[in-house]
């Protein structure tokens, strides 16, 4: 992916937000170590990883939102870039996309098409310099430019 970016754009910052299970149960342990390997991976390709420990309750589920901490990240470079490559389908990003977008920024969405809100589909198709591409296969993007 991040030589896919560097051939279409030229990307000043990769940032990656990722959970971690701090103290995983023995179920989980091979998991945690997989994850921590890949996040090591990435750190070696170039990417910033940004870390947050998954919460657990009581009740056995656990969250690990990472939300807030894109945003804010977004806000340190929001007046050196012209163009932000999000990788989300979140609806809940949709305030950032247009907060961005109303200020003359590009916005690239990447997303899994299963988890692209029909909010964030239905903003880049009807608003220049904001579109969306679909990665169901990362080896070969497939380009749905708006």
């Amino acid at each position: 992916m991040k030589q896919h970016l560097e051939k279409h754009y030229k990307p000043q910052v990769f940032n990656y937000f990722g959970c971690e299970d701090t103290n995983p149960s023995e179920q989980y342990k091979k998991a945690a170590e997989r994850q921590q390997k890949y996040y090591n991976k990435l750190a070696g390709m170039g990417y910033d990883i940004k870390r947050k420990s998954l919460k657990k309750y009581g009740c056995g589920d656990t969250k690990c939102d990472m939300d807030l901490e894109l945003v804010m990240d977004l806000r340190k470079y929001e007046d050196d870039l012209d163009c932000f490559i999000i990788f989300t389908g979140d609806s809940d990003f949709l305030p950032v996309v247009e907060k961005y977008w109303e200020e003359g920024k590009f916005i690239r969405i990447y997303s899994f098409e299963e988890l692209l809100s029909w909010e964030l589909k239905t903003f880049a198709i009807n608003n220049p310099r904001c579109n969306y591409r679909i990665i169901n296969d990362l080896e070969e993007v497939h380009w749905k430019e708006s």
